[in-house]
């Protein structure tokens, strides 16, 4: 078994190079398996394996470890009682089966009122079980274990009879969800290894991503052939699904005679960015320390802002851009400035701050939240809010914006239809503009 360490420094070039190194040493295609965490990574490595090899990739199993796992439970399930023509349950089958619990088993089930949103979130939390191997039977003995805090205890208490009916439902209706796809497979592993004999080379990317499930499918895999891991031990920001941050350190124990290779060369990343986060990362206690490098030159340095909100946060950020494009470096296109942001929900003070600053952008992987195409007669804005509600809602500075940006249109107030019920006067706004700054979400209903 090899680990290989790295921190952002090219981990897909890894994988496929050591597959196209293992078919161009005589390894038969069908005994090697790609996993990772994403379809889209899935495809890219198998795309860059043919460009490699040629149409010989072709019998690879690429997938992620949900695709992979299914695709071995429709050929073998039938050894551990599983019908192969099993269907995946999606999040819309599984919340109308937690609306069918509560409808239908109201004397077992308690009141829902104790959680909010509560399909979802049962959902969520049953999953998190799933995924730390606890089953309703295991559930119910850990009460009475005294090693749960009360609320802990409280939340196990309420959730064991949704959990068990929940699991039956998925049964009788041929249903797997994505969990039960991950526990299946693992099931089929232990009790029937020689299913997995075809497979010598068993290639994982992004390992610290990894829960405990897919962990020991890794491990149960590594029985059957030569398992190579590649991630970065210091990133974790997936503890929210149940990855495992201490991964390489359990591979590494349970396998002693692995081979820890630290990949070091960064290419992404000027001498200063990672001199700050080395500098950050040393904080964290009990970690393998890389020395990592990088040919990029020395570039900027790097800036620390102190934000008082997230409206301050971007427009210092703005302000920034503007300085540093059109000052520092007058001729870099702003097609070379990018704001990486943690969630798209984050994305909506930026737009604002961009929209002030007349700066062109381009939001990738979600959709604009302040520029609205409307018609002439489209909803929305009003020169004096006529209530409380939509003085809160910022129609005020939303008139105000609209006029000092020289905006017009034909524009109903969304009020206007209470207004209208009511007897009252319709406000009106007359404009000619078709591109309006939404600043309230209301408006996009």
């Amino acid at each position: 078994q090899t680990c290989s360490l790295d921190a952002l420094v090219g981990k897909t070039k890894v994988i496929t190079a050591r597959a196209a190194w293992l078919i161009e040493q005589g390894v038969p295609p069908h005994a090697i398996c790609l996993m990772t965490f994403t379809n889209k990574a899935a495809a890219e490595m198998l795309s860059r394996l043919e460009a490699m090899t040629g149409y010989r990739a072709n019998s690879v199993m690429s997938g992620t470890f949900h695709s992979i796992a299914c695709l071995l439970l429709h050929r073998h399930g039938n050894l551990i009682g599983l019908s192969t023509r099993f269907n995946i349950a999606d999040q819309g089958d599984q919340v109308s089966i937690m609306k069918r619990i509560f409808k239908d088993y109201k004397d077992k089930v308690p009141s829902p009122s104790w959680l909010d949103e509560v399909p979802k979130k049962l959902i969520g939390k049953i999953g998190k079980y799933k995924t730390e191997e606890l089953t309703p039977e295991l559930l119910e003995r850990s009460l009475s274990s005294g090693a749960l805090d009360p609320a802990e205890q409280r939340v196990r208490a309420k959730l064991i009879e949704p959990y068990r009916l929940y699991q039956a439902m998925l049964e009788d209706s041929n249903l797997l969800d994505f969990n039960d796809l991950l526990i299946q497979c693992l099931k089929l592993f232990t009790k029937h290894p020689n299913v997995l004999q075809n497979l010598e080379h068993i290639l994982v990317d992004e390992f610290q991503d990894t829960n405990l499930v897919q962990f020991k499918i890794c491990q149960t895999m590594a029985h059957a052939g030569n398992l190579f891991v590649v991630g970065d031990p210091d990133q974790s920001i997936y503890r929210w699904r149940s990855a495992q941050a201490d991964g390489y350190k359990r591979l590494l124990k349970d396998y002693p005679d692995a081979t820890a290779i630290a990949l070091e060369q960064n290419y992404r990343s000027t001498t200063r960015v990672l001199e700050v986060s080395k500098a950050l990362i040393r904080q964290q206690q009990d970690r393998k320390d890389k020395d990592l490098w990088t040919s990029n030159g020395t570039g900027p340095a790097a800036m620390i802002l102190s934000c008082q909100s997230a409206q301050d946060e971007a427009q210092k950020v703005v302000q920034a851009i503007v300085t540093g494009v059109h000052a520092c470096q007058p001729h870099l296109p702003l097609n070379e400035v990018a704001i990486l942001l943690r969630t798209n929900q984050m994305t909506r003070p930026f737009e604002e701050a961009l929209n002030l600053a007349k700066l062109p952008y381009r939001l990738v992987g979600g959709k604009k939240v302040i520029y609205l195409l409307c018609p002439l007669d489209a909803a929305v804005l009003s020169p004096s809010p006529c209530c409380q509600s939509c003085r809160r809602r910022g129609f005020s500075s939303l008139h105000q914006h609209s006029q000092a940006r020289g905006w017009s249109g034909n524009y109903r107030h969304p009020c206007q239809a209470q207004q209208k019920a009511q007897g009252g006067k319709r406000p009106w706004l007359s404009v000619t503009a078709v591109a309006l700054p939404v600043l309230c979400t209301d408006i996009l209903v």
